[in-house]
């Protein structure tokens, strides 16, 4: 996003050796890193920004430079995109796709405010039953927390008339920007290009240097300054009276959650139940944090409690390791209808993994189902490995073992 600041201040620059030297080596080493990040949206916004700065008025010897250097980018993005990272690209395909059902469902006012999380894993499972995809693209699928493109995300999730407020916002900030120096508009570019790739507002320092950024073209008169500061004024106060407090809640819970999460692994569940219970009076209706309270009570043995976190998350969370965990404590609680359920659900959200089948074909060999355990044995063992690791492999030996021991059922 700084590369077209970076080119304005090494044009600003010209008359002063010393300092053309100082801003060389920094452009020279934001290109550098922008290579070795590997990062396709950062790349190629990158790209399209300096291609919108070369537009302006800029010396004739010094564009030939830049001409160079964005030969450079575009040659090594796609080489990246052909070579190196296509299966991530068709991955991305298809996590398109599955955006626009959820967005044919909620199209007008979408689905809620950071609730892609909470939909995307099961509209997912409904398109990879349907779809009819290549054995290779459904590989590809996983556990999604986001669209990898702003755009289709906010629309996702705010519909039609969020993503129409939002681009009024927009189209306001650009007719703004683009009356100031170049670069500036350049930067603005650059993020919105890198926004059709991913969410570079995930990363923290992208958006404080857009505010800053922002900051850094706005130029308003007295009376914008004096509203400005009085609206300031207000906000403060009402963060002070509404907001901290909740943030306050926030962080405290989060602390008491890290700590209740790291003594149930080292020092068992009993002793991390008090603080899991402290968090919960502030993260109640966190899909994250009800997942990993109801997980670690699975594994202690709480059946009962474990279902009820775990029964809280799933509106919230939609995970495939999550619907393990249910059905696994489904199963110990004698619920078989619920727990086959759940194991269904989540071979459905992520086809390629192979621990949900694994427990799957356990259960049904466990209630003593061994059609059943033969069929997911025989889907299991056909299925390709997406990757290859020991412990994939113990669990298909044990598969292999297991059907050997039941194949007078396998036969018919």
């Amino acid at each position: 996003m700084m590369l077209p600041v970076i080119i304005l201040q090494f044009k600003l620059c010209r008359g002063s050796l010393l300092l053309q030297l100082f801003y060389g080596v920094i452009l020279l080493t934001a290109i550098g890193f922008l290579l070795l990040s590997m990062a396709r949206a950062a790349i190629i916004g990158g790209v399209v920004g300096i291609i919108f700065l070369l537009a302006g008025k800029i010396n004739v010897f010094f564009r030939s430079w830049i001409i160079a250097g964005l030969l450079l980018l575009m040659s090594y993005a796609a080489w990246l995109i052909l070579f190196t990272k296509s299966a991530s690209l068709t991955g991305r395909i298809t996590i398109y796709q599955v955006c626009v059902e959820i967005w044919k469902d909620n199209w007008l006012i979408g689905i809620g405010p950071n609730r892609f999380v909470a939909i995307y894993n099961h509209y997912q499972a409904e398109f990879l039953q349907t779809a009819n995809l290549p054995i290779e693209r459904e590989l590809l699928a996983t556990n999604m927390l986001e669209a990898f493109n702003l755009p289709l995300q906010i629309l996702v999730e705010y519909g039609l008339v969020g993503a129409s407020l939002l681009s009024l916002i927009v189209v306001h900030w650009w007719r703004f920007i683009r009356i100031q120096e170049p670069a500036f508009s350049a930067s603005f570019v650059v993020v919105l290009t890198a926004s059709l790739f991913s969410n570079p507002f995930h990363v923290t320092p992208v958006s404080f240097l857009l505010l800053v950024l922002l900051a850094a073209a706005s130029k308003p008169d007295e009376v914008i300054k004096r509203c400005a500061v009085s609206f300031g004024k207000t906000v403060s106060i009402l963060q002070l009276i509404l907001v901290f407090p909740y943030i306050s809640g926030q962080i405290l819970g989060e602390w008491y959650w890290k700590r209740a999460s790291v003594q149930a692994l080292y020092e068992g569940f009993s002793i991390a139940q008090p603080n899991y219970k402290k968090a919960a009076r502030w993260l109640s209706n966190r899909g994250g944090f009800l997942y990993n309270y109801g997980a670690e009570a699975c594994i202690a043995g709480e059946a009962a409690l474990a279902i009820e976190q775990l029964e809280r998350a799933a509106p919230r969370l939609a995970s495939n390791q999550l619907y393990i965990y249910l059905g696994d404590v489904y199963s110990k609680a004698g619920k078989v209808e619920e727990a086959e359920a759940a194991y269904l659900r989540a071979i459905a959200m992520v086809p390629s993994a192979i621990y949900p089948r694994y427990q799957l074909i356990r259960f049904y060999y466990n209630k003593a189902e061994y059609k059943k355990a033969c069929f997911w044995s025989r889907k299991l063992l056909e299925y390709p490995v997406k990757i290859a690791s020991p412990e994939a492999t113990q669990l298909l030996r044990e598969v292999h073992q297991l059907a050997a021991q039941i194949k007078v059922y396998c036969s018919g």
